[in-house]
């Protein structure tokens, strides 16, 4: 239920106010509200060192408050603790730099960790620093999380507001109206969803449903939480409420609690040591919360990646621990929850949902340049542009995605795809096998094009993964019915005959496959060419286009090489690199 130009004028006032303290010090922005310090949390060290790198480049290209702290803490070595025990850790390291002073201070906790195998193009870089498709400079999942919780702080008392990197929340707030984050315990944002939805997600049984329905925001109390209820035990449980004759159902997004909470949270970890199991902010801390909270949640580890033998006598701790503490539901009626973790969703939320993109003020061009092209050959550039330079004469559909690439060559893509971190540059191909001999570049439908740089000892090579956007990176089978496995909609031995290989070529050492471990893409001593390599390689797969050959004692890599051969720094360089290119050419226009 969302009033578009509302919302998107909402939307709009709050990346204003966020802009003010951009490359400046929050505390000399007169009546200035922000965090006392921002938290990440990571699945594991190295990719600490990643959102570390990428913080200190964007307070080198001011694109964050110079007197706010930032944070990222990882889980322990070797271990999954989900997003609740994250929360628990991330308390600990942050008393430890505090002490005392933390109980004064507004923390805002973002979980970000994953390898973020349903979007790809988030897998080195992680989701939080995502690019979107706002403003006229480059923005981020970050800076969306930065801006869009500020006009909670005028009525937050000290505590942390935990949420996850890939979530865009558009709402309307009067901020004037009867609601708070200043009552003891926790305090969440609930949104009005179909009963459809509610099943895939938090729902909140509030003692007064339908006055909540009735006002733009509100601040009620909820009697109990239902994670991912099927329909029956929705309405067993009295949580859907009824506006002219449409059924509804409040859902769950981020939260909140105060430091009486973080106290208790602390004696535990001081107790139990660093959480080491997976203990989940939603299925586990707000399902002991209201005074209807019962343990009968505790049993149910459906989703949990792996459980450990602790698992279920600490999630029963962590119950008796916060049970029947107060859940306040503020309830935002203009608002609604949207979730950016697939490779689909990427495509839909950017180029296809029309209300998405108007009430969050989406650009079709974000901080990239159209070069025009001097044959002034007519090209057709529509889709979701970000952080790019592409030719004019290029043809990109409404419904794609180009992000991070840099062209001097038109390309021609299909609908539905997302070209991310892609180079081609005419006089740095090199090698005349691997060169793009015709006046263009072609990408189907459908496709996922992502390059990364990565490390053969010690030196930096790259690799061009490549995808449907409709293939399942998740899937695993055995290596005696590999077929099971669908790449680009092909069986996986025309793959295999295609492009001449074996099945131990491409699973070495290994009985399980899955495409995400699938040794498919050469690495090449250039950008330029490890893309025309995989589109050439796509090409022999469709039986169509043009023929390359590629050097017999080339390396193949999988996508879960990618992640523990990346040259994060390599990365980096090209993207500052990418954004003073844009920056000047922006700057020459003015």
């Amino acid at each position: 239920m969302l009033d578009g130009d509302k919302v998107a004028k909402f939307t709009n006032c709050l990346f204003e106010s966020y802009e003010k303290c951009r490359g400046k010090a929050v505390k000399s922005i007169p009546d200035f509200l922000f965090w006392d310090v921002v938290v990440l949390t990571t699945g594991d060290a190295e990719q600490q060192r990643v959102f570390e790198m990428q913080l200190e480049s964007k307070r080198s290209r001011g694109e964050l408050p110079t007197d706010v702290p930032f944070h990222v803490f990882s889980d322990p070595p070797n271990t999954k603790t989900g997003n609740g025990g994250a929360t628990i850790n991330s308390l600990a390291e942050l008393e430890s730099i505090y002490k005392e002073r933390l109980s004064s201070m507004r923390v805002l906790l973002i979980h970000a960790g994953g390898q973020s195998k349903r979007l790809p193009c988030a897998s080195i870089m992680g989701k939080i620093f995502t690019a979107i498709p706002v403003g006229p400079h480059i923005s981020d999942m970050l800076d969306l999380n930065l801006a869009m919780f500020l006009p909670f702080l005028k009525k937050m008392q000290p505590g942390v507001f935990v949420t996850c990197s890939d979530v865009i929340l558009p709402y309307f707030l009067d901020c004037g109206g009867d609601w708070s984050f200043e009552l003891p315990g926790f305090t969440v944002l609930a949104h009005p969803s179909s009963i459809e939805i509610a099943t895939k997600h938090g729902v909140y049984v509030l003692k007064d449903a339908g006055a909540a329905l009735q006002k733009s925001v509100g601040t009620f109390q909820c009697l109990k939480v239902l994670q991912k209820p099927c329909e029956k035990d929705i309405r067993e449980n009295g949580a859907i409420v009824e506006k002219n004759g449409e059924e509804f159902v409040f859902t769950d997004s981020v939260f909140f609690f105060d430091h009486n909470v973080s106290s208790r949270l602390l004696r535990f970890h001081a107790d139990c040591g660093p959480i080491t199991c997976e203990i989940d902010g939603y299925g586990d801390f707000l399902q002991a919360l209201g005074p209807l909270a019962n343990s009968d949640y505790i049993n149910n580890t459906s989703n949990v990646s792996y459980v450990k033998p602790e698992l279920l006598n600490m999630r029963l701790k962590v119950f008796d621990l916060l049970k029947c503490l107060p859940l306040n539901t503020t309830v935002l009626n203009d608002s609604k929850f949207y979730h950016l973790g697939t490779m689909q969703e990427y495509v839909t939320n950017f180029c296809e949902d029309m209300t998405l993109c108007k009430v969050m003020n989406f650009k079709r061009s974000a901080f990239s340049k159209v070069v025009q092209d001097r044959s002034n050959i007519p090209g057709s550039v529509e889709g979701s542009i970000l952080h790019s330079v592409v030719i004019s004469s290029s043809v990109i559909p409404e419904i794609s995605v180009v992000e991070f690439c840099h062209f001097d060559i038109p390309f021609k893509i299909g609908e539905n795809s997302i070209i991310s971190n892609c180079e081609y540059i005419s006089n740095l191909q090199g090698d005349s096998n691997l060169k793009c001999d015709g006046k263009i570049l072609e990408i189907p439908s459908n496709t996922f094009i992502h390059t990364v740089p990565i490390k053969l000892g010690s030196d930096t090579f790259y690799i061009t993964i490549m995808c449907s956007t409709g293939d399942d990176l998740k899937a695993s089978t055995l290596k005696n019915e590999v077929d099971e496995l669908k790449y680009f909609g092909h069986d996986f031995t025309k793959v295999l005959d295609a492009w001449g290989r074996s099945v131990d070529d491409i699973f070495p050492k290994t009985e399980t496959c899955s495409l995400w471990r699938a040794r498919l893409f050469p690495a090449l001593p250039n950008m330029s060419q490890a893309l025309v390599a995989s589109l050439s390689l796509l090409s022999d797969l469709a039986d169509s286009g043009p023929k390359f050959q590629i050097p017999s004692d080339t390396v193949w890599l999988s996508m879960a090489d990618m992640m523990t051969m990346k040259d994060v720094s390599g990365m980096l360089e090209y993207r500052n690199l990418l954004h003073g290119v844009i920056k000047a050419s922006l700057l020459s226009e003015i």
